[in-house]
Protein backbone atom coordinates (compact mmCIF):
# COMPACT_ATOMS: atom_id res chain seq x y z
CA UNK A 1 0.00 0.00 0.00
CA UNK A 2 1.46 3.52 -1.21
CA UNK A 3 -1.19 5.84 0.74
CA UNK A 4 -4.16 6.04 2.62
CA UNK A 5 -6.99 8.59 2.69
CA UNK A 6 -8.54 8.38 5.77
CA UNK A 7 -11.73 10.71 5.40
CA UNK A 8 -13.28 11.29 9.25
CA UNK A 9 -17.51 11.51 9.24
CA UNK A 10 -20.15 11.32 11.09
CA UNK A 11 -22.27 8.03 10.60
CA UNK A 12 -25.56 9.27 9.69
CA UNK A 13 -24.66 10.87 6.49
CA UNK A 14 -23.37 7.34 5.27
CA UNK A 15 -27.32 5.33 4.69
CA UNK A 16 -28.63 5.76 1.19
CA UNK A 17 -31.75 6.39 2.84
CA UNK A 18 -33.04 9.19 4.91
CA UNK A 19 -32.98 9.80 8.42
CA UNK A 20 -34.53 13.04 8.74
CA UNK A 21 -38.43 12.77 8.76
CA UNK A 22 -39.47 17.15 8.18
CA UNK A 23 -39.07 18.27 4.41
CA UNK A 24 -36.74 20.35 5.99
CA UNK A 25 -34.85 17.90 7.43
CA UNK A 26 -34.56 15.66 4.55
CA UNK A 27 -34.17 18.96 2.48
CA UNK A 28 -30.87 19.41 4.88
CA UNK A 29 -29.61 15.93 4.84
CA UNK A 30 -29.80 15.57 1.34
CA UNK A 31 -27.59 18.49 1.13
CA UNK A 32 -24.77 17.48 3.19
CA UNK A 33 -25.15 14.08 1.63
CA UNK A 34 -24.27 15.24 -1.85
CA UNK A 35 -21.92 17.43 -0.67
CA UNK A 36 -20.26 14.73 0.94
CA UNK A 37 -20.81 12.62 -1.86
CA UNK A 38 -19.21 15.17 -4.16
CA UNK A 39 -15.79 15.59 -1.88
CA UNK A 40 -15.25 11.93 -1.73
CA UNK A 41 -15.87 11.25 -5.59
CA UNK A 42 -13.04 13.95 -6.06
CA UNK A 43 -10.80 12.48 -3.27
CA UNK A 44 -11.17 9.06 -5.61
CA UNK A 45 -10.61 10.58 -8.99
CA UNK A 46 -7.76 13.04 -7.57
CA UNK A 47 -5.64 10.64 -6.20
CA UNK A 48 -6.59 7.39 -8.20
CA UNK A 49 -7.65 5.42 -5.38
CA UNK A 50 -8.16 1.70 -6.31
CA UNK A 51 -10.11 0.36 -3.29
CA UNK A 52 -12.94 2.12 -0.94
CA UNK A 53 -12.48 0.85 2.48
CA UNK A 54 -15.91 1.86 4.59
CA UNK A 55 -16.91 1.46 8.30
CA UNK A 56 -19.93 0.32 7.30
CA UNK A 57 -24.03 -1.04 8.59
CA UNK A 58 -24.05 -4.90 7.58
CA UNK A 59 -27.77 -4.60 6.43
CA UNK A 60 -27.88 -0.37 5.15
CA UNK A 61 -27.14 0.36 1.63
CA UNK A 62 -24.02 3.00 2.73
CA UNK A 63 -22.50 6.08 0.23
CA UNK A 64 -19.31 4.40 0.09
CA UNK A 65 -20.55 1.32 -1.61
CA UNK A 66 -22.46 3.37 -4.05
CA UNK A 67 -19.69 5.52 -4.74
CA UNK A 68 -17.37 2.04 -5.29
CA UNK A 69 -20.34 1.17 -7.41
CA UNK A 70 -20.31 4.32 -9.41
CA UNK A 71 -16.15 4.44 -10.15
CA UNK A 72 -15.80 0.74 -10.52
CA UNK A 73 -13.45 -0.05 -7.72
CA UNK A 74 -14.01 -2.46 -5.12
CA UNK A 75 -15.01 -2.06 -1.79
CA UNK A 76 -14.70 -3.78 1.59
CA UNK A 77 -16.69 -3.37 5.08
CA UNK A 78 -14.29 -2.67 7.47
CA UNK A 79 -16.53 -2.72 10.16
CA UNK A 80 -15.85 -5.28 13.24
CA UNK A 81 -18.42 -7.90 13.28
CA UNK A 82 -20.32 -8.36 16.71
CA UNK A 83 -18.96 -12.18 16.59
CA UNK A 84 -15.14 -10.55 16.54
CA UNK A 85 -16.11 -8.38 18.99
CA UNK A 86 -17.78 -11.15 21.59
CA UNK A 87 -13.98 -12.56 21.06
CA UNK A 88 -12.13 -9.79 21.94
CA UNK A 89 -14.68 -9.13 25.12
CA UNK A 90 -15.94 -5.87 23.89
CA UNK A 91 -19.54 -6.01 24.92
CA UNK A 92 -22.30 -4.58 23.39
CA UNK A 93 -22.49 -1.59 25.83
CA UNK A 94 -19.11 -0.63 25.45
CA UNK A 95 -19.70 3.15 25.28
CA UNK A 96 -21.46 3.22 28.47
CA UNK A 97 -17.90 3.41 30.16
CA UNK A 98 -14.97 5.37 28.77
CA UNK A 99 -12.24 3.07 29.65
CA UNK A 100 -13.83 -0.02 27.70
CA UNK A 101 -15.16 2.69 24.64
CA UNK A 102 -11.37 3.29 24.54
CA UNK A 103 -10.38 -0.03 24.72
CA UNK A 104 -13.27 -1.01 22.12
CA UNK A 105 -12.27 1.90 19.55
CA UNK A 106 -8.67 0.68 19.83
CA UNK A 107 -9.75 -2.90 19.08
CA UNK A 108 -11.79 -1.47 15.99
CA UNK A 109 -9.18 0.57 14.54
CA UNK A 110 -6.54 -2.33 14.71
CA UNK A 111 -9.24 -4.61 12.88
CA UNK A 112 -9.95 -1.55 10.13
CA UNK A 113 -6.29 -1.80 9.54
CA UNK A 114 -5.53 -5.02 9.10
CA UNK A 115 -9.13 -5.64 7.32
CA UNK A 116 -8.07 -2.35 4.40
CA UNK A 117 -4.13 -4.03 4.52
CA UNK A 118 -5.01 -7.18 3.28
CA UNK A 119 -6.34 -5.97 0.11
CA UNK A 120 -2.88 -4.76 -0.52
CA UNK A 121 -4.38 -2.57 -3.03
CA UNK A 122 -1.69 0.86 -3.78
CA UNK A 123 -4.18 3.72 -2.62
CA UNK A 124 -7.27 3.71 -0.06
CA UNK A 125 -9.99 5.51 0.94
CA UNK A 126 -11.10 4.45 4.58
CA UNK A 127 -14.43 6.03 5.46
CA UNK A 128 -15.02 5.71 9.16
CA UNK A 129 -16.10 7.65 12.26
CA UNK A 130 -13.98 10.72 13.26
CA UNK A 131 -13.48 9.19 16.41
CA UNK A 132 -11.19 6.61 14.43
CA UNK A 133 -9.02 9.73 12.92
CA UNK A 134 -6.12 9.62 15.08
CA UNK A 135 -5.55 5.67 15.60
CA UNK A 136 -6.00 4.44 12.17
CA UNK A 137 -3.26 7.52 11.30
CA UNK A 138 -1.25 6.13 13.92
CA UNK A 139 -1.26 2.63 12.60
CA UNK A 140 -1.14 3.50 8.57
CA UNK A 141 2.19 5.61 9.29
CA UNK A 142 3.61 3.02 11.67
CA UNK A 143 3.15 0.78 8.71
CA UNK A 144 5.35 3.29 6.54
CA UNK A 145 1.89 4.30 4.88
CA UNK A 146 1.53 7.89 3.01
CA UNK A 147 -1.30 9.01 4.68
CA UNK A 148 -3.85 11.73 4.01
CA UNK A 149 -6.48 13.27 6.81
CA UNK A 150 -9.81 14.59 5.97
CA UNK A 151 -12.25 15.45 8.63
CA UNK A 152 -15.91 16.13 8.30
CA UNK A 153 -15.75 19.20 10.78
CA UNK A 154 -13.35 20.88 8.32
CA UNK A 155 -16.11 21.54 5.39
CA UNK A 156 -18.19 24.40 5.47
CA UNK A 157 -21.06 22.18 3.94
CA UNK A 158 -21.59 20.31 7.17
CA UNK A 159 -23.84 21.96 9.17
CA UNK A 160 -24.50 18.51 11.65
CA UNK A 161 -27.46 15.99 12.16
CA UNK A 162 -30.40 18.11 11.90
CA UNK A 163 -32.61 18.12 15.06
CA UNK A 164 -36.44 18.27 14.04
CA UNK A 165 -39.64 18.83 15.79
CA UNK A 166 -43.00 17.89 14.79
CA UNK A 167 -42.76 20.17 11.62
CA UNK A 168 -39.13 21.40 10.85
CA UNK A 169 -35.53 21.93 11.88
CA UNK A 170 -34.89 23.06 15.94
CA UNK A 171 -31.23 23.17 15.36
CA UNK A 172 -28.18 21.22 14.13
CA UNK A 173 -26.18 18.39 16.26
CA UNK A 174 -22.07 18.48 15.86
CA UNK A 175 -21.19 16.86 19.20
CA UNK A 176 -22.56 13.91 19.53
CA UNK A 177 -20.88 10.92 19.25
CA UNK A 178 -19.41 9.92 15.97
CA UNK A 179 -19.86 5.77 16.48
CA UNK A 180 -23.95 6.53 16.95
CA UNK A 181 -25.31 3.37 18.55
CA UNK A 182 -23.31 0.72 17.04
Amino acid sequence: MESVHLFGLDHFLQPVEPGCITPAGQTAEAEMKAALAATLTEIVSRHHVDLIAEEAHPTERYLGMVLAEQSGLPHIDITMPLEERARCGIPSDYQEDADTRTRAYHEFEQYMFAQTAARNAPVCLVMCGRVHLLGLEQLFVKARVNVFVYDLFRYEWYRGIPLEDAVNIVGYDRDRLPEGNR
